[in-house]
């Protein structure tokens, strides 16, 4: 090896573009192939980590790790002028490139890629395991980052003995990382993503969630040797417990004379729920009697709809919250005070679940004891996990909005209200950013700047209060509630980048749109103002509700009309609750990267024809989250119906010609016109209203003439039309006018093609050094230094010329834009190459993919960018356990035909596409066994299953499927899935014993009649109810109450004769014999040895222990190959097997068998016919001069009726 290496192997919340990495490892190789060094750290991803049983991470083992920031720079050092070498790199080196880039830095990877350099070993394996063991190398005992980087460092030095690197690989080179106020900024699209950023949105708080790890664990993650000054998780640090998060002092700051020696209760009880509370480590503390007069009425209210028994549980939790006679925290008051203000939630059991919360807070901590106390409440209410973590999510924005209603947030109150959060598993960077204090310049937010008694306001979007709860508030202190109008002040939005209708129509009116944030602070320059308490509360309007109007009261909420509808109308499209919604409406305020409202979308195209029985079953969706849906569906019909109030009001005297001017008015460019076309990643399956308005733009009435006058710009727009194969539906006159337009542009989509390709051709050539920059960056995959070396300059000189290229042909290149803007349009989401080369040519394909960053050129397929990673989640989405997805559940949401779908996952080996489902896990034959079960849904033998999976051997996946606890065997080599709950089937005896024991006793006639049910043979059955251990009276089976006996006889064994001081067992030596399998011998040769019932015996003999067993389904004698070897005899030879009554066991050769045998011959007696009959009566057992009918007897005992025939005749 010339150069040194970095191996690198990374842990992600998953691959797509807004996952994050979670833990890196870091192996450094030498040239001569030594390890100088290994580095391994957690990630702070600040989001959801999802299979934590996968790869042993949880949220509270990265809580206290730096965030990707943090480490970049140490990170970089480590990788700078080594070649990066991972396992799978396509999608590692993605996750590295992409965390580096949100800091500005673009990484120079040329990497070395072991799964592909292992494409080489037999049976080209794949994963890190696989490859290890085809190199001879053992598996990984652990799979962390540092465990899979040495792994993986292994795998490279013995692939390395046997083939060179790669050409393509080379060293890297890291940039000097730009200060934090270098770094590019961050969109801000949600009203939250502050200190996150655009990526980060809606995703879960680090804290959501924290479950301690394993002590062997914690050892696992000790770093061989950290040269990074990065603070790594402790892991001799003593785990905290299973559910709790370590914070340093509880929120409440008590004085030092405050006593602290409380005894918390057992929290042995919460181990459903517990997981979403966050507790200190300090002691508990104190609550006097005086706080009793506070929580009490809480209580009451709270407890009022549980059950008794419940109730009383509860209520003795609660008692420990008030035990010794302390002072109530004036912070706790306060924040109790503030509480008390948040609105219903219009859920009564989420609304008796915060009265819980509320009376908690009093205490100044979530103690232990407080935490069974609500997790008890939860759990009986019927709360799950997830909607806990939501309610406590809301309820700290709540009450961080009502804080700033007060007017002014100290410093002491926003600490008490963060550590709050914290205990309660909430980000407390949101509550941080909620509570900021506003900048000086910012006169949007300085108190009473925006609006006074009387102005109009409006709100729009899932607010965190109520919309219902801020409109009552608005008009108490004057302000005048309703749709957006030119007079409005302002519009108060969940999201401050809203693309409501109301948003919108804010913004064409330059009306400020504010978040509830600034709303409340405003608001808190009006509450010394007189309350009109003569103005009525807004209420329903029963004609948008009509179905409401049966109800006495009337509902009065938002809250209370979802509620009604999900009561009373759980079966009917969720559409009907009003005239004014549609099917195909989407409701404003759901969070459209959530994966259960992706999950809704998927299941309804039209959202609105779902249920409210449909919305429950959805996977993730408690009584809760499917209030906050059909609340958000009210929401949207009470918008709506304000929008259609004002728009009937504004509409003026009908014109419908009013929009047609004549064509010498309209002044356009085809820049101008092209710009309003959105090329997104589902612009083909868009409504086609962006392109129609490129048209209406130059078809505008029915008198123009028959020959118009072509343009550039018509030029261009025709090409651009013929390229993206549009056609709007227009007018007989109209469609007449274009075709003559059409007319007289010549060869539009070729023409379209060569001046973009002579645009690109132009910008490369003005430097004689952009064919190669173009050739080897754009177009290839050569590194800097080589390009660097080939031109005589520096990697950086390079690195800035090829920056520059690419910024020219984005720039200068209006017709590049112009054709990849057409075929984004005609072929995206997906497309086959081959089709969209059938355009461009090849050659232009390669080279226009080099230049645009609209679509990208993916394996033989045209794709919108990081097609690869939405295909990745919809299948981590909408897969079932076992990893099977219906083909059109995914391509619905990425808008791609099935079939092309189809296609296109079939090139990734890893995936298994048959019919109209795709199979994900195909590593092992668990994996495709389950997946064949789970699609059939009933049992199947190991031969249908192998004949459904396309390949393997029934033996060895039976005997991999036997060891998991996924699969039971309902019948003889017939598999179903445990979770089926159907009967195991064991052996035919233990069958046969589960039912006598049931019943005490059974016919006969009944056992042989469901005796198919396991595929068992009725002479199957009577066997095994003939063992001993059951006894059949009268037709009818039970158990034996005696223990069994074998009274058989060496004299009953059929070939079984004395020789001397042994019994020998004539056998003939056959093909099973001389492979070594095991056979069955009479019970007799059991008793002649003492066998127990169930037992085995080992005889000694000249080469080992020869075993012999005696079960229920009979005497077996062990493998007797090595002393076939020994003696070199074959198949059809005759051999003694001879029990010594001294004990031991040996075998020698028997005297052949002749054609036509005699007596002496089938016995294998070596006499004279004078000898004959004293040697016949020795071999039974029988004194020599016994009567011959005592023979004659014995081998018809034996069955062996042929030879006594012929005893009987001896002279």
């Amino acid at each position: 090896m010339s150069h040194p290496f970095a191996v690198v192997d990374l842990k992600t919340t998953g691959f797509s573009a807004n996952d994050r990495i979670v833990e890196i490892g870091v192996v450094l190789l030498e040239s001569d192939g030594s390890i100088s060094d290994t580095w391994e750290t957690l990630i702070r991803p600040n989001r959801k980590i999802p299979n934590p049983d996968v790869h042993g991470i949880t949220a509270s083992m990265a809580a206290a790790a730096p965030r990707f920031p943090e480490v970049a720079e140490h990170l970089g050092r480590l990788l700078q002028d080594r070649i990066v070498v991972t396992h799978d790199a396509r999608l590692k080196i993605r996750m590295l490139r992409r965390e580096f880039a949100r800091l500005g830095v673009e990484l120079d990877f040329s990497p070395v890629c072991t799964m592909q350099l292992a494409g080489s070993l037999p049976g080209s394996p794949k994963s890190l395991d696989d490859c290890l063991v085809a190199v001879g190398e053992a598996r990984l005992a652990e799979h962390d980052a540092i465990s899979d980087a040495q792994g993986t460092a292994t795998l490279l030095l013995r692939l390395l003995d046997s083939q060179p690197l790669p050409t393509d690989c080379a060293v890297t080179y890291v940039p000097p990382l730009p200060t934090p106020e270098q770094r590019p900024a961050v969109p801000r699209s949600h009203p939250h993503s502050g200190k996150h950023g655009g990526d980060d949105e809606g995703v879960e708080p680090p804290t959501e969630v924290f479950r301690a790890p394993t002590k062997k664990r914690a050892k696992r993650r000790t770093p061989t040797r950290n040269t990074s000054p990065v603070n790594v998780v402790d892991p001799e640090a003593e785990a905290p417990t299973e559910i709790f998060h370590q914070v340093s002092e509880p929120f409440v700051r008590p004085a030092a004379s405050l006593s602290r020696h409380r005894k918390p209760k057992s929290n042995a009880q919460a181990d459903v729920l517990t997981d979403v509370f966050v507790a200190p480590t300090s002691q508990l503390l104190s609550v006097g009697e005086s706080k009793r007069a506070i929580t009490k009425p809480l209580q009451d209210e709270a407890v009022a709809n549980l059950a008794p028994e419940t109730k009383a549980k509860v209520e003795e939790l609660f008692e420990g919250l008030a035990e010794l006679e302390t002072e109530i925290d004036p912070m706790a008051s306060w924040l109790a005070g503030v509480a008390e203000r948040v609105p219903k939630t219009g859920d009564q059991d989420a609304d008796y679940y915060l009265c819980f919360l509320r009376a908690v807070l009093i205490d100044g901590q979530i103690s232990p004891t407080a935490v069974e106390a609500l997790v008890a409440c939860a759990e009986a209410l019927g709360i799950s996990r997830d909607e806990v973590q939501d309610l406590h999510g809301r309820f700290v924005r709540q009450v961080a909005i009502e804080a700033w209603v007060d007017g002014v947030v100290t410093d002491t109150e926003r600490a008490y209200l963060q550590d709050a959060a914290t205990q309660l598993g909430v980000d407390p960077e949101i509550v941080e950013e909620l509570l900021a204090e506003p900048e000086e310049d910012a006169s949007d937010v300085t108190p009473g700047a925006l609006f006074a008694p009387g102005d109009r306001v409006t709100f729009t979007g899932n607010l965190a209060v109520p919309r219902d709860a801020w409109e009552a508030r608005a008009r108490r202190v004057g302000l005048d509630v309703g749709e957006v109008t030119p007079e409005s002040a302002v519009v108060i939005a969940a999201d401050k980048n809203s693309t409501s209708e109301r948003a919108r129509r804010a913004r064409e009116l330059d009306i400020p749109i504010i978040d509830e944030t600034v709303f409340a602070r405003q608001l808190s320059a009006l509450k010394n103002l007189p309350v009109n308490e003569e103005e009525p509360a807004a209420g329903f309007n029963m004609v948008l509700f009509p179905w409401a109007a049966e109800f006495s009261p009337a509902p009065s909420s938002v809250g209370e009309v979802a509620a009604l509808w999900i009561t009373n109308h759980p079966g009917e499209p969720l559409y009907r609750m009003s005239a004014v919604l549609s099917p195909d409406l989407i409701p404003d305020g759901l969070d459209r990267n959530s994966r259960i409202v992706a999950g809704w979308f998927a299941d309804f195209p039209n959202p609105l024809n779902a249920t409210v029985h449909a919305l429950s079953e959805l996977h993730g969706v408690g009584k809760l989250r499917l209030q906050q849906f059909v609340h958000a569906v009210v929401d949207t019909a009470i918008e709506l119906a304000d929008q259609k109030d004002r728009s009937l009001a504004e509409l003026p005297p009908a014109d419908y010609l009013a929009d047609y001017e004549d064509v010498n008015t309209v002044e356009f460019t085809a820049a101008e016109a092209f710009a309003d076309i959105q090329y997104d990643d589902f612009a083909h399956i868009a409504s086609s209203s962006d392109a129609d308005y490129v048209v209406d733009a130059v078809v505008i009435d029915e008198t123009w003439s028959a020959a118009p006058e072509l343009n550039a710009d018509l030029t261009h727009l025709v090409q651009w039309c013929t390229v993206a194969a549009f056609r709007p539906d227009m007018p007989e006159p109209v469609v007449k006018w274009v075709d003559a337009l059409i007319a007289q542009v010549p060869d539009p989509t070729e023409n379209a093609v060569a001046a973009a390709l002579a645009e690109i051709d132009a910008i490369v050539s003005k430097d004689p050094r952009g064919p190669v920059i173009f050739a080897g960056r754009l177009q290839g995959s050569r590194t800097l230094d080589d390009i660097g070396t080939e031109l005589g300059l520096t990697r950086e000189r390079i690195r800035q010329l090829e920056k520059s290229l690419r910024q020219r042909l984005a720039n200068e290149s209006p017709s590049v834009s112009l054709l990849a803007s057409a075929v984004a349009y005609r072929f995206l989401p997906l497309a086959p190459a081959a089709r969209v080369a059938e355009l461009l040519t090849e050659s232009g394909l390669r080279t226009l993919s080099a230049v645009t960053d609209i679509w990208e050129l993916d394996e033989g397929w045209v794709c919108v960018p990081g097609f690869s990673d939405q295909v990745a989640e919809a299948l981590s989405t909408f897969s079932d356990d076992w990893g099977v997805c219906s083909l059109s559940a995914i391509a619905k949401p990425l808008g791609v035909e099935a079939d092309m779908l189809a296609d296109y996952l079939r090139r990734d080996r890893r995936l298994r596409v048959e019919d109209t489902r795709i199979f994900t896990r195909n590593d092992s034959y668990q994996d495709r066994a389950g997946a064949a079960l789970a699609t059939a849904g009933e049992p199947m033998t190991a031969d249908e299953i192998i004949a459904e999976i396309g390949s393997g051997n029934a033996r060895s996946m039976s005997n991999q499927l036997s060891a998991d606890p996924r699969f039971m065997r309902v019948r003889p080599e017939t598999w179903a899935l445990s979770e089926w709950g159907m009967e195991e089937y064991t052996t035919i005896f233990d069958w046969i014993a589960r039912r006598v024991d049931a019943a005490g006793e059974i016919s006969l006639n009944d056992l042989i009649r469901d005796a198919h049910t396991i595929g068992a043979a009725e002479s199957s059955i009577r066997t095994y109810c003939s063992t001993g251990e059951f006894v059949i009276e009268n037709g009818v089976v039970r158990r034996a109450e005696a223990p069994v006996v074998n009274d058989a006889s060496p004299r009953e064994v059929p070939n079984f004769y004395r020789r001397g001081n042994t019994w020998s067992l004539l056998l003939v030596v056959n093909s099973d014999h001389l492979r070594g399998s095991g056979f069955g011998v009479h019970r007799g040769v059991c008793a002649l040895v003492d066998v127990p019932f169930l037992g085995g015996v080992e005889l000694p003999s000249r080469l080992g222990p020869q075993a012999v067993r005696y079960n229920r389904a009979g005497s077996t004698l062990g493998t007797i190959r090595r002393f076939l070897l020994d003696l070199g005899v074959g198949e059809g030879d005759r051999v003694w097997l001879e029990f010594h009554d001294d004990g031991h066991f040996d075998i020698t050769r028997a005297t052949s068998l002749t054609e036509e045998p005699s007596v002496a011959n089938l016995m294998g007696l070596d006499v004279t016919r004078e000898q004959l009959v004293p040697a016949v009566n020795r071999a039974l057992g029988l004194q020599p001069n016994a009567p011959r009918r005592r023979a004659v007897a014995i081998l018809r005992h034996r069955y062996q009726d042929d030879l006594a025939d012929m005893v009987r005749e001896l002279v």
